[in-house]
């Protein structure tokens, strides 16, 4: 039984209804938002059991910054809606994504933060590894991804900083992850045609 199957937390059901209303019709990684989002919990509640309800539903709401409608006060919303305490989370996580993406090196929040973050990583790697697999052509596929393929320096710096922090097997899980994407995308480099 997980923390997502009824009955669930009050904080956890209402943090659910809000991640289906913002990520419908939306996608990630060519799939529904709504299964990261399970996903991102799910992983996190696997490898901390007895996780607080405020966490799954950060969890659940990590990409709310991009899903919410435009305009939105989100920690108003996340305060009403959810809990308080959530918003806190749900902001550090959209800076911490904002700053891998602006090229700035690779750096921990608090261990809440680091815990939901490395239950993303493990989602997203596992999901991109599959889809690669899928495609018929992972070769052409790891080509077009060349913002990946930049940012795997910040992911190795960032996994080693967030080892201590981490549950022993969500550790050995995120490393497992990043070496087989590191390996997918370093085989497709030597496998692309030289100009």
């Amino acid at each position: 039984m997980s923390v997502l199957d009824p009955p669930r937390h009050p904080t956890v059901s209402r943090a659910l209804w809000l991640t289906q209303n913002w990520c419908h019709g939306r996608t990630i990684d060519d799939a529904p938002a709504l299964r990261h989002a399970l996903a991102v919990a799910r992983t996190l509640v696997r490898h901390v059991p007895h996780a607080a309800p405020e966490l799954v539903a950060a969890a659940l709401l990590h990409d709310a910054p991009e899903f919410a409608p435009p305009g939105t006060d989100l920690a108003a919303v996340l305060n009403a809606v959810v809990t308080p305490g959530v918003a806190p989370l749900v902001h550090a996580l959209d800076a911490q994504h904002r700053s891998m993406h602006a090229g700035h090196p690779a750096a921990l929040d608090t261990p809440k933060v680091t815990l939901i973050a490395a239950a993303d990583k493990i989602v997203a790697f596992r999901a991109l590894i599959t889809r690669a697999n899928r495609s018929g052509d992972p070769t052409a596929f790891w080509a077009t991804r060349g913002v990946l393929r930049d940012l795997l320096t910040y992911f190795h710096n960032w996994t080693a900083l967030a080892a201590p922090y981490l549950p022993a097997l969500m550790q050995k899980e995120l490393a497992e992850q990043l070496t087989t994407l590191d390996r997918a995308i370093h085989t497709s480099r030597r496998t692309l045609p030289q100009h």
